[in-house]
């Protein structure tokens, strides 16, 4: 199976919780929404994208697809073991969701272990497990280590590289 078939079939298999991300207009979900509307142009086009060869938008495609497949699976994993796949009760700690993906993926732009976020990244595990909300004030503070320990490198959060692909594409967002 090709990848683009693959991806069709993974965004069936997922429909049901990405339209409930959605529904609720999670933080999650604004995170997935950017790479699901270039990845659907890409399939849509099979892979011909004006100004870009084929190679390079299946290298990007390969990327978005990455990304979701892997934090999506995050997502399912915290469902079924902390909220026995209840979404409803699951969109309820959105904060919580959103700030373990942006936190682990702020490793991965760094390229190194940062001990400060993975201390952050173990209390939002366990935070969420024992079904305890991020507060306002605690999110700030976790955003702003976040921002800290990415300021030195100039690579863009995966959801942030897909929006300006996105409008240099001219797609809808909204």
């Amino acid at each position: 199976m090709d990848k683009k078939t693959d991806y069709i079939y993974f965004l069936k298999e997922n429909s049901d919780l990405l339209g409930e991300l959605k529904e609720h207009i999670t933080l999650t979900y604004d995170l997935f929404h950017p790479i699901i509307i270039v990845l659907n142009y890409f399939v849509e086009h099979n892979m011909e994208i004006e100004d870009l060869s084929k190679k390079d938008a299946e290298d990007i495609f390969s990327i978005g697809y990455y990304y979701l497949f892997n934090n999506l699976d995050t997502v399912k994993n915290i469902l079924a073991n902390n909220f026995a796949m209840d979404i409803e009760d699951l969109v309820s700690f959105d904060e919580n969701l959103y700030l373990i993906l942006r936190t682990d993926e702020t490793d991965s732009i760094t390229e190194e272990k940062n001990p400060i976020l993975a201390k952050i990244l173990d209390q939002l595990y366990l935070m969420t497990e024992r079904r305890q909300k991020v507060s306002p004030s605690l999110m700030e503070n976790i955003e702003n280590e976040i921002e800290d320990a990415i300021k030195e490198t100039e690579e863009p959060f995966t959801s942030d590289y897909f929006t300006d692909i996105a409008e240099a594409l001219d797609l809808e967002l909204i």
